[in-house]
């Protein structure tokens, strides 16, 4: 009895995980105004490892273990309103998640993830000093794969929004800083399944806050690296009115390496989790993206 109720109460944080959405990461140097009418197309190929399963800051599964791939396809453009600079984008994700170890039992899924839209502005931007002031805005919406008998899912059944202010200043000739913070909001999946249960019910999710620092440092026009901090606190989840104890507590970074080219820029990124409260804990994140501006 003991070990079914430790199994179920793994796939009630199981289901939680898959209904949780992380914080909206900047990539090295995203805080710069970009100039008016640019196009880009984006690529990106994102593998991540989650691993062993902590509650309350306790390491209570070394066995579970997730692996996640996906293929992203972003559209961008810029322009300027009432001459500020301005970004928009589109993208959607496509790819898979996989259960594995202690978690090889249950079924993974493939197929398109939740597309995002997202415009930015640019209030302040000094090209001349190197400092920039932008806020975004964005939404996701469920496209994504989706079955309320599935724990892990590539959609997530709900809406999310988000808004985010960002910062970014010289330290000196080619090292620059950056400061954003951002708070995302989720509406309800009305079809989520409770593990331990079995009953379809109702999924809510409180806001999710992250503050991010990292700084870029440009060798010259061709070559740049740059790191990030990342730390996101909230999110506790309420199934049919009774609230998890499920609250986001993670610290995590990411290193990256640029590279410009004539066919357009190419970049490696690496990371993993340093803490985290509840959940699994992410053990390896690899992304690379190209870049093709016209």
């Amino acid at each position: 009895m003991a070990r079914m109720f430790k199994k179920n109460w793994l796939l009630m944080a199981s289901l939680t995980l898959s209904q949780t959405a992380w914080s909206i990461d900047l990539q090295p140097g995203d805080v710069t105004a970009p100039k008016p009418n640019v196009q880009l197309m984006q690529y990106s190929y994102l593998n991540y490892e989650k691993g062993a399963y902590y509650a309350n800051n306790q390491k209570v599964y070394s066995t579970t273990k997730i692996d996640s791939e996906q293929a992203i396809v972003r559209y961008g453009r810029s322009f300027e309103v009432d001459q500020m600079p301005a970004f928009v984008y589109i993208q959607a994700p496509m790819g898979s998640q996989t259960p594995k170890g202690m978690l090889a039992s249950l079924p993974g899924d493939s197929g398109i993830g939740d597309t995002s839209l997202a415009i930015g502005l640019w209030p302040y931007a000094n090209r001349e000093t190197e400092t920039y002031f932008a806020v975004g805005a964005y939404l996701t919406g469920p496209t994504g794969s989706y079955s309320k008998d599935r724990v892990i899912n590539m959609g997530q059944n709900r809406y999310s929004t988000a808004l985010q202010a960002g910062y970014q200043m010289s330290l000196a000739k080619q090292l620059s800083w950056m400061h954003a913070v951002d708070v995302v909001w989720f509406s309800e999946n009305t079809e989520s399944k409770s593990a331990t249960t079995g009953v379809i019910g109702s999924l809510k999710q409180r806001n999710l806050y992250t503050y991010q620092t990292g700084l870029l440092y440009e060798f010259n026009k061709t070559y740049s690296v740059g790191g990030n901090y990342f730390y996101s606190a909230g999110g506790r989840t309420e199934f049919n009115g009774a609230m998890n104890n499920d609250m986001i507590q993670v610290q995590r970074y990411q290193l990256s390496a640029m590279a410009m080219s004539p066919i357009g820029k190419f970049t490696l990124q690496w990371g993993k989790d340093l803490a985290t409260k509840n959940g699994y804990f992410e053990n390896n994140r690899v992304f690379l993206r190209y870049t093709n501006y016209f």
